[in-house]
């Protein structure tokens, strides 16, 4: 039986002299090269400032400090995502509140997510898990329950391959743009 890869990356030999360009340097975390990725991506978000981080996890984490979220509060997530989603919930101090996702998409089930709602959420922390969520639908659920929204887009596709591999080869890093896409849409 061959081996069937879950989530097989696409790596080519450009994003391969990337990074070895990139640990020639000795810079590895911080640096010229990030400094310039966020120079890059703060001229996406109309001059607004970025700050690369090393992890989605850290990324969540500071997102949540951000927004306040701590003790008593309850943030709804999906039940399939990344067990960093739930730990760093907790690990605010808030409730991690588990619902299910759709059985086509893998994304949350917003009819699920609404009836999890209860007066202590305060957030709604969807992952793009097999495809982008719409943001209609997202902007729609924040309005309607009085929550904020933070998307955990680190395992989507949203800005196109051509531009994902544009990024990751210009930098010699894998870029969690999208989770820092969504800090700035969160207001963060």
């Amino acid at each position: 039986m061959d081996f069937l890869p879950f989530a097989r990356p696409t790596i080519d030999e450009a994003m391969i002299a990337a990074v070895a360009d990139t640990l020639r340097t000795r810079w590895i975390v911080t640096g010229p090269r990030a400094a310039a990725f966020e120079k890059e991506l703060s001229a996406r978000f109309s001059g607004r400032p970025v700050r690369a981080l090393t992890s989605a996890t850290a990324a969540m984490q500071v997102a949540l400090e951000l927004i306040g979220i701590g003790p008593g509060d309850e943030v709804i997530i999906p039940a399939q995502s990344f067990f960093v989603t739930g730990n760093v919930v907790e690990r605010a101090g808030a409730t991690a509140v588990f619902v299910d996702v759709n059985l086509v998409s893998r994304n949350i089930d917003f009819a699920q997510a609404a009836a999890a709602v209860t007066p202590r959420t305060k957030l709604l922390l969807p992952t793009h898990y097999n495809a982008p969520l719409d943001p209609a639908v997202l902007e729609a659920f924040a309005n309607q329950h009085q929550v904020r929204i933070l998307e955990d887009a680190a395992l989507s596709a949203r800005m196109g391959e051509a531009g994902r591999a544009r990024v990751e080869q210009k930098f010699g890093l894998h870029a969690h743009l999208q989770r820092v896409e969504q800090l700035y849409r969160t207001g963060c």
